[in-house]
């Protein structure tokens, strides 16, 4: 039997208040010349790449009141392509659970927000992924020959990636490491992809848009690296400019998801041999954790939870694997279930591009009610946990409430998808995950320090 190579670890790095939080779960909408997926290799064959991350705490700043506003605009579901949102969930009819996508327009909302964000005046390079107060987590990624080094939002609500083009002078780039094409030898301009006769791609958001020109060039994480169509971003939405230390989006999600069928991340490090499976693991870390946060490829790291996985298979809407969707047993607060309107067939995308966990206003306001939370000590009398699988996770105060922001919960209101919960980073941080592309499921297991996993009732 051959013998699977051991983990091999990158570091991630942690921004400030960031465009995780925005983008959420952006869709780059571009369509490319794609090659065949590879064929799933046994397992044994390959081997899994494991990035940790590295936290990196961005300069305190006071920022509570504008997270205290996201409760009234769902706080992470900024960035996305409406076309695919409305294919993936539909209209009250026909959606799953009643879902219709209801779209906002954000950019009063976004006027006068964002403040200059804390900065130290820095950019941490190396080989880090870094955690911004809990906000958003980047990884260290490098492309073209020789390689030119990026801080990339790992985001699974997303399934292409891009980076900031030398070539873009607007505000929106002013911050942004930018990549320069004529630097690299391996660089391929794609001037006809797919459906695109233009070889341009376009990724939209409620408060602008990302666009530039589709290429395609080697790109290296974790000590691998693989051929891969990218986007190199000629222009870009000026909030970008108030987000620091990003520099663009690498995209975790579902091929399916990929508008053109573009071969993600996943599809490249397996057909290159890197891997042996398309599996995503994600353990991200809190502020002041002893074990970094990490990222893994090919498979599960079991030194990073406890117990056992347990699976729950991915929810296809109307047909279709797009978004990391799964049901979920609902929250229980010291040991009793909290009566919800989804009524036993709860819905939630996993994403780790949105900031906060978001629900349904009625079901947010009874959960943050029932937890007894004080400001005064920034505390909460009573347990969190989520049902996943016939399981309960203990999601602690220290991960539920931010007492860096006025004590706001991380447990907000979203009216963007009515009936379904975006299970954003404050899940990742108590729950260990692992996006299983080749069976399309997800697995989950409490993280190595947080309390065991136990029964539901």
């Amino acid at each position: 039997m051959p013998v699977r190579d051991a983990p091999r670890t990158l570091p991630l790095r942690w921004a400030g208040l960031s465009v995780a939080c925005l983008v959420g779960m952006a869709v780059f909408t571009a369509a490319g010349a794609a090659p065949p997926p590879a064929a799933p290799r046994p397992a044994g064959q390959g081997r899994v790449v494991s990035v940790p991350l590295r936290r990196r705490v961005a300069g305190n700043g006071t920022r509570g009141e504008e997270l205290i506003r996201l409760r009234d605009v769902g706080g992470g579901l900024m960035g996305f392509d409406a076309r695919q949102m409305d294919a993936a969930f539909g209209s009250a009819a026909a959606a799953p659970v009643g879902v219709e996508l209801s779209l906002q327009s954000w950019e009063d909302w976004l006027a006068g927000l964002w403040g200059s964000p804390a900065d130290d005046g820095r950019r941490v390079r190396g080989r880090s992924l870094h955690n911004a107060g809990n906000i958003e987590y980047l990884a260290r990624v490098d492309i073209g020959t020789p390689p030119q080094a990026f801080e990339l939002i790992a985001d699974t609500g997303s399934s292409n990636t891009w980076v900031a083009g030398r070539m873009c002078t607007v505000v929106g780039c002013a911050r942004m490491a930018t990549f320069d094409p004529t630097a690299s030898t391996t660089f391929r301009a794609l001037p006809s992809a797919g459906s695109r006769a233009d070889g341009r791609f376009q990724l939209t958001y409620g408060t602008g848009a990302c666009e530039g020109v589709l290429a395609s060039d080697v790109v290296g994480i974790g000590g691998v690296s693989t051929p891969l169509s990218i986007g190199v971003a000629t222009s870009v939405a000026p909030f970008f400019e108030k987000v620091p230390y990003a520099d663009g989006i690498l995209g975790l999600g579902l091929r399916s998801l990929s508008d053109g069928d573009l071969p993600t991340l996943l599809d490249g490090l397996q057909e290159r041999r890197n891997i042996s499976r398309r599996v995503l693991s994600m353990y991200l870390a809190s502020e002041g954790d002893a074990v970094p946060s990490q990222m893994s490829f090919g498979g599960p790291d079991p030194t990073l939870y406890a117990g056992e996985l347990r699976y729950v298979p991915f929810v296809p809407l109307h047909g279709r694997y797009l978004y990391y969707v799964v049901e979920f047993d609902g929250f229980w607060v010291d040991g009793a279930p909290l009566r919800m309107g989804c009524r036993g067939r709860c819905l939630a995308v996993v994403d780790t591009g949105t900031s906060l966990l978001l629900g349904p206003p009625r079901d947010i306001d009874h959960l943050v009610g029932a937890l007894g939370i004080s400001a005064l000590g920034c505390r909460a009398d009573r347990v969190l946990q989520v049902g996943v699988g016939g399981v309960l996770y203990t999601i602690p105060p220290e991960v539920f409430l931010m007492d860096g922001y006025d004590c706001t919960p991380a447990l907000q209101p979203d009216t963007m998808m009515p009936g379904v919960f975006i299970f954003g980073d404050p899940f990742f941080r108590a729950v260990y995950t692992v996006f299983d592309n080749e069976d399309n499921k997800l697995g989950v297991a409490a993280h190595k320090n947080m309390p065991p996993a136990v029964p539901i009732p």
